[in-house]
């Protein structure tokens, strides 16, 4: 059995929505069908699409064949290099309304149906979103029924509406757009701060109340809700977490969940279930779904921090006791405020930044929590985005690297930020404030690459061959090209010394981190670990000597050992690792080297996300991850929850940044040079 350890997931089939399918479906549905099973629109219908004379383009062949309504269906594709689904264009008229969207839908993948409505003129939020999820209907030969919720679409405001559906590939036959005697729900202006702005169903988000009830499956019956929350409940309690997560966290995750069953709205239901879900606290689990839209924001902030060290800014703004000052490491070339490297920000909505990030809970599906409660780089790193979509004001200093002296606090309202574009360049948030290879860096403005770089670092002064690798992945299952060997191979040839930036550290597989320690130490077993679902194996009480058992009788097991180093290690030469945001299997690697003599790993703890992890999914553009699992050492010590602690926790400095300086690169390189002196 191959497990893959990484956040972002992947479209697996584990349902667990059978029985919430039932519960939430029972919608007046006005298609008609003769007795022939011919199907007939709604008499009301203001928009209807049969595929008859529908052109196809990119992502959409027009098919004509065993059609639900006529001679034409539509198959659509997702692009497997972008993820991007192929949308249709719908009509909703020029009235602001409320309307219900359906379609028949067939395949065999998984399916995602959504609604996007983006406005072109007007005051007001910049789009309108909504799900689609089954009636219960479907035909003999497999059509399957689906409607949205009520939509409030302002059609005063030029919309461009599109319905897609996020698939391998999906057939979609006979829609229709009627109205919905509920009436349109305006989006009045808001603040964050202050959601009781908003109607009963809507929430808060880039400066506008949105109607959360259209982006949800509909509120489940009364006589069924229980049932529903019982069974969401049972497979939190059967599927999730190890030893430390489920004793710390799962009880704070089901106390939330049963406010479910007095919901008054669907938005309040399942917003409470997402909540539960990050309540769990895991880098592996995590609410997605149509909330996740909004992860541009509407407002351009093309700018990346890192935890770090504001040294030049404390008489201005002491540190926190808790968490780390909030750099800037890297912006984009545009709509970037005028900030720079080294300034700081203290204070969104007049808190502290991290602190702040980590109330959005079950709100901002695209914030990056890690299981371990003491490492906050993934709220550093989702920062841009949730600012973007929920904040009302930052307060940022400013420095001057000539003058080495900052400014005082500078309070800037996020209305005032630029509008977003599809054509500005928003950096990815690697962490890396540079690049330190002499050729074949990745992009130094976009830092968007997924492949590995590798060769002479920079820095390498002639005869000295110290090389470097830079890559994000640990992704590597046995069946397809290593992706490293080519760097390893140079480095087994030429390198006296090695740095390895893995400080945006995506997850992988075991397989893959167990090979990125072979240059580190001879072979030996470091974990052994469970496979998911593991019946309260990991409950209470739970001791160090219960570890050692199951480590002793998982350890000789392929499937569940993690076996590190190889015969083959290059013991002569030093080898730094430099860390910053690593989870999954970016917390293996450095758990496997950690200790090994010739290496060293430099920066912030590890993520802790020590498990494997399951989709579950809803019959609409909702679904969830969770974590299932738990790694133990040799001495029975379970990991889950505890990041990998580096050897030298080294933050940035505002002062070596605004003068172009990588703080914790220059550490781990005086290490690589230092030979077998006394080491820096």
């Amino acid at each position: 059995m191959r497990q893959r350890f990484r956040r972002a997931p992947t479209l697996q089939v584990a349902s667990a929505a059978a029985l919430v399918c039932a519960a939430t479906s029972g919608s007046a549905s006005a298609y008609t069908f003769d007795a022939k099973g011919q199907l007939f629109f709604d008499d009301g219908a203001g928009f209807t699409e049969s595929f008859e004379n529908y052109p196809s383009g990119p992502g959409i062949e027009v098919i004509v064949g065993d059609a639900l309504e006529g001679k034409s269906f539509a198959r659509l594709t997702t692009d497997p290099n972008s993820q991007s689904s192929a949308r249709i264009v719908l009509q909703t008229g020029p009235k602001a309304a409320a309307v219900r969207i359906r379609a028949f839908v067939r395949g065999s993948t998984s399916w995602y149906p959504y609604v996007l409505a983006y406005y072109q003129s007007g005051p007001g939020p910049k789009m309108t979103f909504g799900s689609l999820y089954p009636t219960g209907r479907m035909t003999s030969d497999g059509w399957v029924e689906i409607e949205s919720p009520p939509i409030s679409i302002d059609g005063t405001r030029s919309p461009y509406v599109e319905l897609g559906i996020s698939s391998d590939q999906i057939d979609v036959d006979a829609i229709e757009i009627v109205p919905d005697a509920v009436g349109f729900k305006p989006s009045s202006p808001c603040a964050a701060s202050k959601p009781s702005a908003c109607l009963a169903g809507q929430f808060c988000v880039q400066g506008y109340c949105q109607d959360g009830d259209a982006m949800v499956p509909p509120l489940p019956p009364a006589p069924k809700r229980d049932l529903v929350v019982d069974v969401l409940e049972r497979k939190l309690w059967l599927a999730f977490g190890g030893v430390y997560t489920r004793k710390e966290a799962m009880p704070l995750a089901l106390a939330e969940m049963e406010t479910m069953r007095t919901a008054s709205h669907a938005w309040a239901f399942w917003s409470s279930m997402a909540r539960g879900v990050s309540l769990l606290h895991d880098s592996h689990t995590s609410p997605y779904g149509i909330p996740q839209f909004f992860s541009r924001g509407g407002k351009a902030f093309p700018v990346c921090f890192v935890e770090g060290d504001g040294d030049l800014s404390h008489s201005i703004v002491p540190a926190d006791a808790t968490y780390a000052d909030v750099l800037v490491s890297h912006v984009g070339p545009d709509k970037n405020l005028g900030l720079k490297a080294g300034d700081r920000i203290v204070a969104v909505d007049g808190q502290h930044p991290i602190a702040w990030a980590e109330k959005l809970l079950g709100l901002d599906g695209a914030g990056y929590g890690a299981t371990d409660p003491t490492v906050h780089s993934g709220a550093v790193e989702s920062l841009p985005t949730q600012i973007a979509s929920y904040a009302e004001t930052i307060d940022v200093i400013r420095c001057t690297a000539g003058a080495g002296s900052c400014s005082a606090p500078e309070t800037i309202a996020v209305a005032s930020f630029a509008d977003d574009s599809q054509q500005d360049v928003t950096p990815v948030c690697d962490h890396r404030p540079a690049y330190h290879l002499a050729t074949g860096n990745p992009d130094p403005v976009t830092h968007d690459f997924e492949d590995v770089h590798y060769g002479l670092l920079a820095d390498s002064a002639p005869g000295e061959d110290l090389y470097g690798m830079i890559w994000n992945d640990t992704g590597w299952d046995y069946q397809s090209a290593n992706p490293w060997k080519p760097a390893f191979d140079a480095f087994r040839a030429k390198a006296k010394g090695l740095v390895l930036d893995h400080r945006r550290g995506d997850g992988g597989t075991p397989q893959g981190a167990a090979y990125l320690t072979e240059l580190s130490l001879q072979p030996k077993t470091a974990a052994a670990w469970s496979i998911v679902g593991m019946l309260g194996i990991f409950d209470e009480p739970f001791t160090q000597a219960d570890g050692l058992s199951l480590f002793d009788l998982w350890k000789n097991d392929e499937s569940r050992s993690y076996v590190v180093g190889s015969t083959t290690p290059k013991e002569d030469i030093r080898i730094a690792v430099l860390l910053a945001r690593d989870v999954s299997g970016s917390d293996f690697f450095p758990f496997g080297v950690k200790g090994a003599a010739n290496t060293r790993l430099f920066g912030r703890r590890t993520m802790g996300a020590f498990s494997t992890f399951m989709i579950y999914e809803m019959p609409s553009y909702f679904f969830w991850s969770l974590a299932s699992g738990d790694f133990l050492d040799p001495t029975g010590q379970a990991q889950i929850g505890h990041g990998v602690e580096p050897d030298d926790n080294v933050l940035p400095a505002q002062s070596d940044l605004m003068v172009g300086k990588d703080t914790v690169y220059e550490r781990a390189l005086a290490w690589v040079r230092c030979g077998k002196v006394v080491c820096p």
